[in-house]
């Protein structure tokens, strides 16, 4: 599938996990490879609070790997081009679960990104959310791409019953906290479309995983020698939802056969 276009949503987030007709029509238009941009979905005080907890974090950075597992710590961890990553890439991420204390005010205040995500998939909205699941969990993922180092290869996310589409945020101001590069999709003639370009602090976007996608090199000429904020680069927020590591179909990105961004 390729990127249709991007348009603005005429439902809010709150109208689409409550009425059907409304998630049916945008289930429809995912299915045709349009994406969709809501902008206030969710409280830009908090989206502010939360990054700035993370910035509090940003020394104590994990260069190890984590294995995503039933009852796992939360965890903050580099991905450097490590030979463990499916799709090449340069970003930091921060995992949060459901199960750990520190995660509920974060789910709490994203819970309908999780909710509108299981209801286009025709799940029981609350599903992944509980820690009980056996296969999978849900997982708030925070991704920050460094300026001049930071970026991801050009791929598609595996295609499964949990993941019709793909809540995220931007954290981030296009044009102040970065200039050039950003999240793209491959378009009807595989051009890239740059969606930063459009968006908003706080703006919400959804699209079909199988689209390819990936995230166009972050000012690749201003390489920091020693990135101390959170603010010198492109922050996002993905609603998950991830099998546990050593289940089967784990993940299995298709990454594209293009030559490295």
């Amino acid at each position: 599938m390729r990127l249709k276009k991007i348009a603005d949503c005429k439902y809010t987030l709150e109208e689409l996990v409550a009425e059907p007709k409304a998630l049916d029509e945008v289930r429809h238009h995912l299915l045709k490879g349009t994406a969709f941009r809501i902008p206030h979905s969710i409280s830009i005080f908090k989206l502010k609070e939360f990054k700035n907890k993370l910035n509090e974090n940003f020394d104590l950075i994990d260069d190890t790997y984590t294995a995503r597992v039933k009852n796992v710590k939360n965890y903050r961890q580099r991905h450097w081009d490590h030979t463990n990553q499916v799709v090449p890439a340069k970003f930091i991420s921060w995992s949060y679960f459901p199960w750990n204390n520190e995660s509920k005010p974060l789910f709490n205040t994203l819970i309908n990104l999780f909710i509108l995500r299981n209801l286009l998939a025709n799940l029981d909205k609350f599903k992944y959310l509980n820690g009980d699941d056996c296969e999978a969990t849900a997982r708030l993922a925070f991704q920050f791409y460094p300026k001049g180092e930071g970026y991801m290869h050009e791929h598609q996310d595996p295609q499964s019953k949990h993941q019709l589409a793909l809540p995220t945020l931007l954290l981030s101001d296009y044009g102040l906290d970065y200039n050039l590069g950003g999240f793209y999709a491959l378009d009807e003639n595989n051009e890239k479309v740059i969606f930063d370009k459009t968006l908003k602090f706080g703006d919400l976007t959804l699209f079909h995983p199988s689209i390819p996608h990936g995230v166009a090199p972050i000012d690749p000429d201003e390489l920091i020698d020693d990135c101390k904020s959170i603010n010198e680069g492109r922050l996002m927020m993905i609603a998950g939802v991830n099998n546990f590591a050593g289940v089967e179909g784990n993940y299995n990105a298709n990454i594209s056969n293009a030559s490295k961004i």
